[in-house]
Order: structure tokens, then sequence, then C-alpha cells
């Protein structure tokens, strides 16, 4: 769907606006007009700022055109001039909230313990002066950049998940240092294969990343705020970049590797490999390896990932008391702004309305954040490397990141890449100034209040602006709509086609099922995630222990019954946790349970676990102790699992892939059987409606074994729309009472 937004500015707020007459208030109409491109019909949809709804009847293009008029009660003006005040009431809080940035005194002692050697430290001082320098020679350049994106979903099958949404992009940029940030589209497409199509109503040319600019940030995270533009001092409420000036209080630095690399003339190039480890397990810090020029300070190339994963829930708790904070600030601008917009009664009643709706809470319920445990969001692994242009310039070639979620028995991978290919850097050419934004069509409004006075807002929106084809002029093939980044520090011009359908048509996109070795430089990809090993951890300090009674530590099956399960973890830091499960069944009544420490790097997890567990014999096949196979035996009381008991020692490692997962285990367990009799009339709901029970479980011998458990899973022809194959390969193999 591709909309256009026209606005009405609400009252004039500066001291040189021509002033309201008495009894009259002004609003602002917002009316966004949207083209679905499936069925070439034009809908109208009003957004007003503020309860009440208008919605101007929109017929030919002249009366679209012309000035909408509407008279409203004075309930809702003063509806839409609270909505208005409350933007920007906000605005103004945002700014006074980056004023109060605390500022970070490193002391001797911790800038003495932050670096192993003096050549660590003069790698991090020319690095965070080239950070803040950045390279005022260069003028130019042209590239071309492929973008792909892709999200999952999956039910704790760890790398078999199925695609819900994928994103191409493909664009031409254009830079020069005295017009700005061009973007020509040449192809995007959204792929929704729950909607069985290959397109998405609007386009997601946006989503584009902007190799060079001046200011850039070196680092990257796609849709990062924060990591757009270079901040010098480190901001403790947010992400803490290991670079940037007050790092040492955070982080530790170890000079690695170096390289060198000859260029023609004999001229050398030397990398140095700074390793950056977090003073603590904190979602806000980072590990990583980091290559710089060692003459200039560039970064060149990097791998790094969060130093632990990032518990949604608690960190819903911390963003909550932020929040507090910021709707005092709020609070404070609101009423200066209330007091000069509103009459005394209409700010007494605007102040007791907000009093009693302060306490109101927002967030999630208890029993949700209860049921879905885990809630964790993980950086798994960002990569981002540069190539020398021009024999001087450093600019971003390719940019990968896989990141994952897992909120109770699902789990969302997500990765995205991008690619940049350049035509001509520091070449002899300009671009056009990035235009100011151009409002659409503004469909403006005249509010009386009281008596017959009416008057009509001066102030114009200043807000970038987005225009349809509906807009083009006749024999146009293009428009122009800017966009604002990092809060106004980039503006960028993107060149868009009248035509929307060319972009996801168009030739220049790649297949949709192409593989991302087809379209990336994998092997340089995974050759820096290979630094980010089990080694590469935060320092050890334990944190605070967490409990999960959630839906992924419940399930239902034949044996068992309903078996309900407690889980606690202790993070201890330097990538170790202890954990404790505890679960009985309703049929058997016996307890299980197991206690495991483990190690985890991003996507690799190592782990030695003693247990007393019921298994299955094919555990692959059906996954019959998840939650899908536990919701089929409970409401159909069909259960495909053959279980046995078993209880021992275990050592394992298990690495998730781009598109799989390896596993192995080395144990040495006894086993005995579940027994077949009692499991009879275990309940279900389909019996409750009398379709019989469950039939019995099988009879397993009692046996000591010693054995090793490997298992590997594929995903093959990873097509977001047609038919896709999965595989998964598994040798077990013991000795012991038997052999096998």
């Amino acid at each position: 769907m591709h909309c256009t937004t026209a606005s009405h500015p609400s009252i004039p707020t500066q001291a040189s606006d021509r002033p309201l007459s008495p009894g009259v208030v002004q609003t602002r109409l917002k009316i966004t007009l949207c083209k679905r491109v499936r069925r070439r019909s034009w809908t109208v949809l009003a957004v007003l700022l503020g309860v009440a709804a208008i919605t101007p009847r929109l017929g030919s293009a002249q009366a679209q055109d012309s000035t909408q008029r509407r008279t409203v009660s004075r309930e809702d003006s003063v509806r839409f001039l609270r909505r208005e005040m409350a933007r920007d009431a906000r605005a103004v809080a945002r700014r006074a909230w980056d004023d109060q940035r605390p500022d970070i005194t490193v002391t001797d002692a911790e800038r003495e313990s932050a670096f192993q050697d003096s050549s660590a430290r003069a790698i991090l001082e020319r690095a965070r002066e080239a950070r803040e320098r950045q390279d005022s020679a260069l003028t130019s350049y042209r590239a071309l950049a492929t973008q792909r994106f892709a999200v999952g979903l999956g039910v704790r099958r760890v790398g078999l998940e199925k695609t819900l949404v994928q994103g191409d992009n493909v664009a031409r940029i254009a830079w020069s240092r005295s017009g700005g940030v061009w973007v020509t589209p040449v192809g995007s497409r959204v792929t929704v294969p729950m909607a069985g199509n290959d397109r998405a109503d609007g386009d997601i040319v946006n989503t584009i990343s902007i190799p060079y600019y001046p200011g850039r940030e070196s680092l990257w995270i796609p849709g990062s705020n924060q990591f757009g533009t270079v901040r010098a001092q480190v901001d403790p409420r947010e992400l803490v970049h290991p670079i940037a000036t007050g790092a040492e209080r955070y982080y530790r630095y170890t000079t690695g590797d170096s390289i060198t690399i000859t260029l023609g003339g004999d001229r050398t190039i030397r990398l140095r490999e700074l390793k950056i480890s977090a003073r603590r397990p904190e979602w806000r810090l980072f590990v990583g390896s980091f290559w710089f020029d060692e003459a200039s300070g560039q970064l060149v190339r990097a791998a790094y990932r969060l130093a632990v994963p990032l518990e949604i829930w608690d960190t819903a708790r911390e963003r909550d008391a932020e929040e507090a904070i910021r709707n005092a600030l709020t609070a404070q601008a609101r009423d200066s702004i209330a007091r000069a917009r509103l009459t005394p009664e209409e700010f007494v009643a605007d102040s007791v309305r907000r009093a009693q709706n302060s306490g109101r809470d927002d967030g999630p319920p208890k029993w949700v954040q209860l049921a879905f445990r885990p809630a964790r969001a993980s950086l798994d692994g960002i990569t981002v490397e540069y190539g020398l242009y021009g024999g001087k310039f450093w600019l971003p070639r390719l940019q990968s990141a896989t990141a994952s979620a897992l909120i109770g028995p699902l789990r969302t991978p997500v990765t995205f890449d991008e690619q940049f290919v350049y035509e001509d850097v520091d070449g002899d050419f300009t671009t056009p100034p990035v235009p100011e934004a151009v409002p659409g069509r503004t469909a403006s409004i005249t509010i009386a209040v009281g008596g017959d006075s009416t008057q009509r807002a001066t102030r114009r929106d200043a807000r970038d602006s987005l225009r349809t084809d509906g807009q083009c002029a006749p024999g146009d093939s293009t428009f122009v709509r800017t966009e604002s980044r990092y809060g106004g520090a980039l503006r960028i011009a993107f060149d868009m086609p009248c035509d929307m359908d060319k972009l996801r048509t168009s030739d220049a996109l790649p297949p949709m099922n192409a593989s991302d070795a087809e379209l990336f430089d994998i092997t340089a990809r995974d050759e820096l995630l290979k630094a980010l090993n089990l080694n590469v951890q935060a320092q050890f300090l334990p944190g605070r222990p967490t409990l999960n009674v959630g839906l992924d530590q419940q399930r239902f099956n034949r044996v068992e019954g309903l078996s309900l399960g407690v889980g606690v973890t202790q993070p201890l830091g330097a990538g170790f946790s202890v954990s404790a499960l505890a679960r009985m069944g309703t049929a058997d009544r016996l307890l299980n349970g197991e206690v495991q420490l483990a190690r985890s790097a991003g996507q690799r997890t190592v782990h030695v676990a003693v247990y007393r567990r019921l298994r299955a014999t094919q555990p692959e096949w059906g996954n019959p102790l998840s939650f899908g196979a536990s919701m089929s035996a409970l409401l159909y009381g069909r259960d495909e699992g053959f279980y046995f008991r078993a209880k021992g020692v275990e050592v394992g490692d298990r690495m998730a892939l781009r598109y799989g997962s390896w596993s192995w285990r080395l144990y040495t367990e006894q086993e005995r059987t579940a027994g077949d009799c009692s499991v009879i009339n275990t309940w279900s709901l389909a019996r409750a409606f009398g379709r019989g029970g469950f039939r019995p479980n099988f009879l397993a011998s009692r046996l000591s074994l010693t054995g090793v458990d490997v298992q590997w899973a594929h995903a093959f022809a990873k097509r977001p729309l047609g038919v896709q194959w999965f595989a998964t390969v598994r040798a077990d193999g013991a000795t012991g009472t038997v052999t096998y």
C-alpha cells in the first residue's frame, strides 16, 4: 500500500505567528491516501489526532485539491488539541532526556585495568580519533546496494523454522559532499508466505543502509537509531559503544593478531586486531574482534555480538522505570504547552484526566509474563567488512547480522544481509541538494468554537512527505520522496517510480529462492564469525537467578499425563550458567529433574548435566516431548512417542547454523521401562468425549549404557513460497549391558 500524508498544523507557537482570535481553537487534520496495488482501487483513511474522527469525502481530482471545511464541536476540538500537545510535549521530553545523559568519568584504576598492553591502548586511541574525525577527503561515490532480510518461526526446533517474511531490495545510492544522499530504488519486494503472495502493501526501500555520509557510525546494527551517527561519549542507558569516550569503564582491550596487505608500488597496509570483552555480563555491552588500519585507525573488519542475551521481561521493567522519568519530563513540558493553548477550565480538566490515568499499567499481565518464559532476545553475531577504494578510502562492503528471539515454545530467527558494489568513488560528479519536505495535498479544517469567529492556521508542518503516483504530473515517471534519519542528522532523497509495481517486478531483483551464497560473500562472513568463539566472553560476575514456569516447561503425554515443570537459571558470567529443573506428572507421579552447567557463545552452547528424565526412543520423529506434540495428545488423545526412563550424566555441544543445526552428546546412563499398564487410563480431552484412551507404551529392558548421540539437521531449498525440504540425520551408538 503506497500512501501520501497531508497534514494541517495546529495553533501557531512562535512569537512571530499571528495570535489566535478569542474563542477560536485550531487543530490539525491528517489524511492518508492509500492505493492498493493489487486491485488498483483507491481507499481514503482519515487519521485524526484525537478520539473523534472526521473523514472528508474525496471525489474528483478537483475536489481533492480544494480546501475541505468542517465545523466540529468544542469537545472535539479540545480532544484534537490534547493530542497535538502530547506530541509536542514528547518531542520536548526527548530533547530533555538526551540533555540529561550522565557524564562518564573514567577513574585511573579503570583506565589502567582496561588495557592488557600498551599496544591495545594505542590502537584504541587511534581508532577513537579516526571515528570522531572521519575522512573529509572523500567527495562523492556511487554504489549498488543489495539487501535481504528474513524472519522465520519455529517451535524450539533450531534451524528448521518456516519463513514468515522475506524482503529484497536493490537500489543505486549516490552521495556527494555538496549535494547529499540520493537513493534510486531499482527493485523492492516483500514475500509473505502465510498470505500466499510475493508482495505486501507498501514498499521497504527505506530499510536500505547508506554506506557513507558525514558523521556515519562505523559499527552497524540494522535498524538502530543510536548506531547511525557518531556519538563521542558513551551513554550507559543505551547500547554502550566499545570505542567511544568513556568505554574503558565498561570494557577491557587486548591486542590480537596482525595482517599485512601488500598493494601495488610496494605499499603495505598493516591491520591489527583488538579483542574487546565486557567487564560484566550485561546486554547493553558487546564482545568481539575488531580489526583496524594501524596507520589511520580506520575500522576495516569486525565481528561482534551482545555480551549476554536480552531478557525481555527484565528489560521491560527497566524500560518502565526509564519511561517513568520520561513521562515526568513530558508532563512538565505538556503543562507549559497546555497553559499557553487551553483556557483555565480546559487546563484543569486536562490535568484531572491525566492524573486519573497516571496509575494505569500498560504492561503485559503477570500471567503472560509467567506463561511465556523464557522470553529472550539474542544478537548472535554481526559482521562488517570494509574495502579499500581509490587506494585511500575504506568503505563498507559487506554487512550481516543474525539474531533470534525465544518466547515460550516459539523461536523466531532473523537474518539481515547487505552488500555494496561501488561504481565510482571520489569521482568528478555532484548530486542535487536534497529538497526540503514538500507536503502533499493539505486538507485544511476550520473550527469555530463559540460565536461565528473562525481562523485558519498559517504554520506549515515541516515533516517529511510521501507522494504517490496519483500526484505525478502527466508524463512523469518518477517523484521525489524525502526522509530524515537519526533525529534529522541524515536527510535522504528517494527518486521513486510513479508506477510502484515496477519495483516488485524489476529484473534487477535477485530470484526469490536464491540462496545466501548466490547473493553475498558468505565465506568472508563465516570466517569473521569464527572469532566469536567460547573464549570471547564478558567477565565472570554472577547475576540474578530467574524462575521459569512457562509453557515450554509444561507438557502432556500418555506416560506422565500433565507434567508440570519448574526451572531456575543462575547466570555466572563469562558465558557460564547453572540451571536446575524439577518436574512431576499427574499420571505416573514420579519426580524427574536435572542440574546443568552450560557455557554459551552466541549460537553455540556446551554443557554437562546430571539428569533423571523421561526420554523418547525417536525424539526427531515428531518431537513427542515438545509443546506442539503435547497439545495433540491433550486434545485428540494422539501420542506418537514411545518412552523409557533414563538417569545418568552427559556432556554435549550444540550449534545453531544459518539454516540448520548440529549437536552431539556423550552419555553414560541407566535405562528402564516407563511402564505400560499405568498409562492406559491417562485422561485426555478426546477420551472425555468417548473417543477412547491412549494405546499402551512399550516395555523397555533395564540397561546400563555408555555411548554417543550425534544429530544434524538442515533446511534445503529455503524458499519462501513452494515446497521446502528438511533433512535430519541422527546416529546413536552405545555399549554396556548390550551393544548397538
